[in-house]
């Protein structure tokens, strides 16, 4: 990597990684579509999938953004016999399906080929600002390893297949480097577009919320202005990430819509399954898959997280990056049911893999970054061909 990078702009080298890792996706997924047995996914309304854009941008959760982008999300919530709402669009925002239409459009071509443009345009700029966000914390070559080993890792295709994954990804770490920069105001168009492309915006709002009590405590010359934005700028982000189910409510008619929507998922795993509790997800599904020990399970795995997150290794990427991260996981055991999604959805975490024990040393380098990229074939296999990610 030293020789590669020496000498060339930081833009230059992350762009050219993200592009030799697009190469390497995009070998794979094509490897892993050509072999199975059978195209992935569903083809619905009579759509015909063929060929790497459709089987790539249309296919599994895909297929939602396409018939949102091509017929809207409709005012009547679908139910099954016996009256329990069934998955449908509504589950997924907007931000990314318009874009992709967009793109199509532009391009004159089909809706996956947009699709597919859209996320792997989107990934690569979230593998530059990832690289702004760990620089100033522990320099130039660690950050550009870290960001190797995330366009590279185990789920690296997610960032160029139709999935809203990539966009999300750009507005959240573009919002967290505006705030380490103490850009407050510039934080809000981020925060804006992520929370209706993706549900989990509401933990940089957190995070913000920790930023400025950190800057307070610290008495870092935090100014009327700077509260006056952090105050602003984290309750306009808050009511946007929470909207979206106030939205599905006034338009279907049904104030639980989105919650239910969201169960529809939720009983495909845990069968019975009716309300949502915060906090409760990953203890369900220990006790299903374990009885009591599994919540013996989950607590052990909270402590485990607790103490990588606060671990002495991890400090020197900086309070922001920190509180970023470990608001993004408290989010994800609040609210998410772990499932074979769990890898995908912790891709918001990748900041972490410029910590020492990835980046300290050559050879946990090429070990992280190499083990991802074999890894992805796994993966692929796995989580798109056989089921979706």
């Amino acid at each position: 990597m030293a020789t590669f990078a020496a000498g060339l702009p930081p833009t230059v080298i992350v762009l050219t990684l993200y592009a030799l890792s697009r190469l390497w996706s995009s070998l794979l997924l094509t490897a892993g579509l050509a072999l199975a047995p059978r195209p992935p996914g569903i083809a619905r309304d009579g759509v015909a999938l063929d060929g790497f854009f459709d089987l790539t941008g249309s296919v599994w959760d895909a297929w939602y953004y396409r018939d949102i982008a091509q017929h809207g999300y409709g005012t009547e919530l679908p139910h099954d016999a016996d009256g329990a709402v069934t998955g449908n669009s509504w589950a997924f925002l907007p931000v990314f399906a318009v874009l992709a239409r967009t793109a199509a459009t532009l391009l004159a071509s089909d809706y996956s080929v947009g699709a597919v443009v859209v996320a792997t345009l989107a990934g690569g700029a979230a593998s530059l600002v990832l690289f702004m966000l760990l620089e100033p914390s522990i320099g130039r070559t660690r950050s550009l390893w870290a960001v190797a080993a995330f366009a590279f890792g185990p789920m690296g295709f997610v960032l160029q297949v139709g999935y809203a994954e990539s966009l999300f990804l750009f507005s959240f770490f573009a919002g967290a480097l505006a705030m380490r920069r103490h850009r407050y105001w510039v934080m809000l168009p981020f925060m804006l577009l992520g929370a209706f492309t993706r549900p989990g915006m509401v933990a940089l709002t957190l995070a913000l919320a920790l930023h400025g009590l950190l800057r307070l405590v610290r008495r870092d010359g935090i100014r009327v202005p700077d509260v006056v934005a952090i105050a602003v700028v984290g309750c306009t982000s808050a009511a946007a990430g929470l909207a979206w189910p106030v939205v599905v409510g006034a338009v279907t008619g049904d104030p639980d819509g989105y919650l239910q929507t969201e169960m529809a998922w939720w009983r495909q795993v845990v069968p019975g399954v009716d309300h949502f509790v915060p906090l409760s997800p990953w203890f369900l599904m220990g006790s299903k898959v374990a009885g009591p020990a599994g919540i013996v399970l989950v607590l052990a795995g909270v402590a485990i997280a607790c103490w990588f997150l606060l671990g002495r290794g991890r400090r020197e990427l900086g309070s922001d990056v920190l509180a970023t991260v470990s608001s993004y996981a408290l989010y994800l055991f609040a609210v998410f049911l772990p499932q074979q999604s769990t890898l995908r959805l912790l891709l918001p975490v990748s900041p972490l893999l410029g910590a020492r024990m990835f980046t300290a040393s050559r050879a946990r380098r090429v070990l992280t970054v190499s083990s991802g990229a074999l890894l992805q074939p796994v993966t692929i296999t796995l989580l798109w061909v056989v089921s979706y990610p």
